[in-house]
Order: structure tokens, then sequence, then C-alpha cells
């Protein structure tokens, strides 16, 4: 249970740090080329690589977690890595942090101990193997989507980011792993993490090129949060220790309020 909780709070630490070595990645390569870089010259810039690094170990601290709690509760707490990513782009990248910056991330931390306080522990749950036809046909309509819709904002990269980000995660959760390791590789949903995950690198790092870091790190993680949310508590059967609710929806507004504000700011920085 505390493993759990640490592996969460250890994940937003880590997270916010891989996404201010990729904007930093994403702002390099837009330079030495006119117009949009390409993913792929993107992906050769180190700031760029180390901050995947760092969303791999965040990412495996975050599906330990789930193993224990809810996946609202999970992602709401991961979430909370973008006060760290303002806070460390202030110094690194120069941008600017207003007071309503600082109030926001005060809330977001507030939003994060409610939600991690009333997840009811007992009711995670892995999910039947039912859910792998759904899963797996979602992997190519979000991938249309991010082909089809990824270019027209930062902002719309970064929503469909937080989606296949939240998809990948989910279908973690809804992969069996006490077969062995041969039995994961061969797992239809073990694919699906992994495609999800790549339609979501390729559109955050789309979204990082011409989008503020901490703006669209907002829009990414306010459509994670939303999409986890309704997943855990609609199919997972995720919820909430009794009496415990009001806490637990404040926590969900608390979260989302305040990284919509600190988009907004960061919009005008």
């Amino acid at each position: 249970m505390i493993l759990s909780l640490g592996a969460a709070v250890l994940a937003a630490l880590v997270y916010g740090v891989g996404a201010v070595l990729q904007a930093v990645g994403a702002r390099r390569a837009s330079s030495t080329v006119p117009g949009r870089a390409s993913f792929v010259l993107v992906a050769r810039q180190m700031p760029y690589l180390g901050g995947l690094g760092c969303d791999l170990v965040a990412w495996a601290m975050t599906v330990f977690s789930l193993r224990r709690l809810p996946l609202f509760a999970t992602q709401t707490i991961v979430a909370s890595s973008l006060a760290v990513t303002v806070v460390l782009a202030h110094f690194v990248m120069h941008t600017r942090l207003h007071r309503s910056d600082l109030l926001a991330i005060a809330l977001t931390v507030v939003g994060m101990v409610l939600i991690g306080a009333s997840a009811d522990l007992d009711t995670a749950e892995v999910p039947s193997n039912r859910v792998s036809i759904a899963v797996l046909l979602a992997v190519p309509i979000v991938a249309a989507l991010s082909i089809s819709l990824g270019r027209i904002s930062p902002f719309v990269s970064a929503i469909i980011a937080g989606l296949s980000f939240a998809s990948s995660l989910f279908a973690a959760r809804a992969t069996h792993v006490d077969g062995g390791v041969l039995h994961v590789v061969r797992s239809p949903l073990a694919w699906a993490v992994v495609g999800f995950g790549t339609i979501g690198l390729v559109s955050y790092a789309r979204a990082l090129e011409a989008g503020h870091v901490g703006s669209v790190t907002a829009v990414m993680w306010a459509t994670e949060i939303v999409v986890a949310t309704t997943i855990g508590w609609l199919i997972l059967g995720d919820n909430v220790r009794p009496g415990w609710r009001p806490a637990a929806g404040l926590g969900v507004v608390l979260a989302l309020s305040s990284t919509i504000s600190l988009a907004r700011s960061q919009t005008k920085a």
C-alpha cells in the first residue's frame, strides 16, 4: 500500500524532469530547421532521449502502483508532475512563473493528497480478458486521430497524447502478468501498451515542437485524468473509501482546475 503510493509520487517527480528534457530537445530540433522539426530529428536530440529514459522509469513505477491503487488515484497523483515541470521549466528554460502558478501548484498538491487518501485499495482489480478486443481496436483508431488531427494545434496533439498514455496504462493494468515473461509477450494487450505508448510519444513530441512545455503538458495531464477516472469508475470497478466520495470528487476538480489554470497562465508567458 505505502509502496504503491510512494511509487506514484516518485513517478510524478521523474515525469516532471522528463517533460522538461523532452521540451529542450524538441526546441533544439525545431531551431535547426525552418518550420517544425520532424519527430526523427527530435528523437536524435540527447536531452529528448534522456527525457524518454525518465518516462520509461516513471512509467514502470506507475504500472507498479496500478497493481494496488485504482487507476484514477494513480493517474491523478502522477499528474502532479505538472507542478514539477512548470517549476523546472522556469529555471531551465527561463519561462515565467506567476503567483497564480504557485497557487495552482499548491492546489494540485492538495488535490493529489485528497485523491490518494480517498482511494479504496481493496477495489483495485485486474479486468478480465473480455476487454482485449475493444482495447486492440482502439489502437488504430487513436493512431488515425493522431495522423489526421495532430497537426491542427499543439493542444490537439497534447489531448491525443493524454488519451494515448491513459489507454496505455489501462492496457497495462488489464495485462495478466502471472504467467511469466513469455505469457506477457504473447498477450495482445502487451502490444496494445506499446502501440498506445508510441502514439503518445509522437503526439507529445509534436505538441512540444510548437507549444509551451507547461501548457501542453497541462492539457495532456488533464486529458489523462479525465480518461483514467472515467475508465476506472465505469470499466474497472475502481471505487473510493466509504464516506470519502466528496473528497475524491473535490480532489479531481482541484487537479483539473489547476491544470487548466496552469495551461492558460503558461500560454500567456
